[in-house]
């Protein structure tokens, strides 16, 4: 027994006008289903457009945050600097209060 690959005659018994509603659904179907392929398109290029400028702001981030990072770590070198240095100004000081002559009040 051969199956045939085409089909040659094909009858319906659906009412009248069935056929052209079908018909007519399908084509609305149809222009509904490339109303949507053309919406989701413009969707997705505006997608690709927003997740590019992000890429570009997150760049820019990581950028200010580094430069933020060698600045934060000159100001700890910097504050180290000025520690040790207010350190010696009050050893200083105790040493030129402990060389003046007493005050008249604690004579």
């Amino acid at each position: 027994m051969a199956v045939e690959s085409r089909v040659s005659h094909l009858e319906t018994w659906a009412g009248p006008g069935q056929v052209e509603a079908l018909s007519t659904s399908l084509t609305a179907l149809r222009a509904d289903l490339a109303a949507f392929r053309q919406e989701m398109h413009a969707e997705l290029g505006t997608v690709k457009s927003d997740v590019s400028t992000l890429k570009s702001d997150v760049s820019t981030l990581k950028t200010d945050v580094s430069t933020l990072k060698t600045d934060v770590s000159t100001l700890k070198t910097d504050m180290t600097e000025v520690k040790t240095r207010l350190g010696r100004m009050e050893d200083t000081m105790a040493e030129v209060l402990r060389r003046l002559p007493p005050s008249a009040a604690d004579r």
